[in-house]
């Protein structure tokens, strides 16, 4: 019962390819699509010309007192998870805009750009988590802890109250550096024209406006700051969106070093390491699935090159179902 469970997904959504989808498994759908010049256009367009955020969901949680005492430190006392999102279709519109909606159409399902977007919103979404996560303590650092206290207590208020805007300095502090770093991964100015408007139009926070502008205006003229999302990591979403048509699953039941073999392809970077793939794995939000359906292949190894097959929950199954037929 225990592996029967584990060959499903949520809802009892079975993982495992149907029954015309035993044969051996080809990555020849994969180089047709990542040679297409259109698909290395639509990475660079994803990394730099990715639609702004449209809405904000902010929450407070609390940690309370235990026997007197806050058991955790006191950036850990307040927290406030942050999510960002698009209005629905968006991304579906984008790849229309940057012509693009057919080719992906071709290779993936109807639905894919909404769960292209969604996976968009959930990395975005952690990413402004650790820039205000980081922000909380550079200030739990430089205040004293009352002072610190009072301007989480400040957001906390804001949370609750009915008054929308202008949001608090934590929450502008958020805004700017996601424009920052879009900015500089070669995001137009124009796109963010609008974070520049609510600074430049605060009367309350002279020196803040000054220091983000500064910093805006570095990384427009090379100045980089640290990057958003790269191409490995734009290239993994498009991968771990939604499975092929043919029935290649999505990156999250690769393994490893077939997963790899595959951003390097669809990167054309070949000297993309392991170490990197993780680590831009774990930064989207992404983490494997199990069973792990899809390896490299045996005749192949220390090789570049893309030959995968099925991994041993598909083989085995299939090999039972023969045996009984």
């Amino acid at each position: 019962m225990r592996k029967q469970h584990e060959l499903c997904g949520a809802g009892s959504r079975p993982v495992l390819p149907a029954p015309d989808r035993w044969a051996d498994l080809s990555a020849q759908p994969i180089y047709a699509l990542t040679k297409r010049k259109a698909f290395a256009e639509f990475l660079v367009a994803l990394v730099k010309r990715a639609p702004v955020f449209s809405n904000m969901r902010l929450s407070c949680c609390f940690n309370l007192l235990v026997d007197g005492f806050y058991h955790c430190d006191p950036v850990e006392r307040l927290t406030f998870p942050i999510r960002l999102g698009f209005k629905a279709g968006t991304f579906r519109k984008f790849a229309e805009r940057e012509g693009v909606y057919d080719l992906f159409l071709e290779f993936f399902g109807g639905q894919y750009f909404d769960k292209l977007q969604f996976c968009y919103e959930r990395a975005l979404s952690l990413e402004a988590d650790r820039i205000l996560r980081r922000r909380q303590r550079e200030l739990a650092e430089q205040l004293s802890l009352v002072e610190y206290e009072r301007v989480t207590n400040d957001l906390r208020r804001w949370i609750f109250s009915d008054d929308r805007w202008p949001p608090t300095q934590l929450i502008f502090d958020v805004f700017n550096e996601i424009a920052i770093r879009f900015t500089g991964n070669g995001t137009p100015e124009r796109f963010y024209q609008h974070v520049i408007y609510w600074n430049m139009h605060r009367t309350d926070c002279e020196r803040e406006t000054r220091e983000y502008l500064g910093r805006l205006g570095r990384a427009a003229v090379g100045e980089l700051p640290k990057e958003m999302f790269d191409k490995p990591g734009c290239a993994i979403m498009l991968f771990s969106a939604d499975e092929m048509s043919c029935g290649i699953p999505p990156l999250t039941r690769w393994r490893d070093e077939a997963g790899l073999r595959c951003m390097k392809l669809a990167c054309d970077n070949h000297s993309l390491s392991m170490d990197v793939y993780r680590a831009r794995f774990r930064k989207l939000g992404l983490s494997a699935e199990r069973p792990k359906l899809v390896k490299c292949s045996e005749y192949s190894p220390g090789s570049d090159a893309l030959e995968i097959e099925w991994a041993e929950p598909v083989r085995n199954l299939a090999k039972a179902r023969t045996k009984k037929n």
